[in-house]
């Protein structure tokens, strides 16, 4: 709901309620940092852990299924292996004032609001298959996404040919995946 709503239902000051949201958005990080993984199989893991190698693999092929399926009739069969669809959103905030020690690197100027960034690779069906909110709004996404994990590992080619990563012109193009 509005602030305004929960301030009145709950008799909070708007602080207060934003104090909340910030904790909340904090739990939410914590709690599924290692629920949404994106099934990267790693260098070496078809050696050391062939069950979760495999599992990573069929997951990649179910999402690349999922791509194709989406695409035009005509473009089922070329579309091949694209397994996440990544972008960047500003999900905009009041100022947060004192809950931050720098309240300014919420605000981004280009979109004239306050916010928190939110990096994220989807699936076909707009399902989340990896986030990142690690970064302040004033972060370029290319910029943000450069320093991810997620950007490291596909950047050192860890994603098994065929598959791939695509995004807005934000992201610089890399072999078989962004970077």
């Amino acid at each position: 709901g509005d602030v305004k709503d929960v301030k009145m239902i709950f008799d909070m000051s708007v602080t207060e309620v934003w104090r909340c949201v910030w904790k909340c958005t904090d739990l939410v990080n914590n709690h599924f940092k290692d629920k949404c993984k994106f099934p990267m199989p790693y260098a070496g893991e078809e050696l050391t852990d062939r069950k979760s190698y495999d599992d990573k693999l069929v997951r990649l092929s179910g999402i690349e299924a999922g791509f194709r399926a989406a695409a035009p009739n005509q473009a089922r069969n070329a579309w091949v292996g694209q397994v996440g669809a990544l972008d960047g959103a500003l999900i905009a905030t009041p100022n947060p004032g004192k809950q931050v020690e720098n309240p300014a690197e919420f605000y981004c100027s280009r979109k004239g609001t306050y916010g928190m960034l939110l990096m994220a690779c989807c699936d076909a069906l707009r399902r989340f298959v990896w986030w990142d909110m690690s970064h302040c709004p004033i972060s370029h996404d290319s910029a943000a996404f450069k320093s991810t994990s997620l950007s490291a590992d596909l950047a050192a080619g860890l994603l098994p040919h065929p598959f791939f990563v695509s995004g807005d012109s934000a992201f610089q193009p890399g072999h078989n995946s962004l970077i």
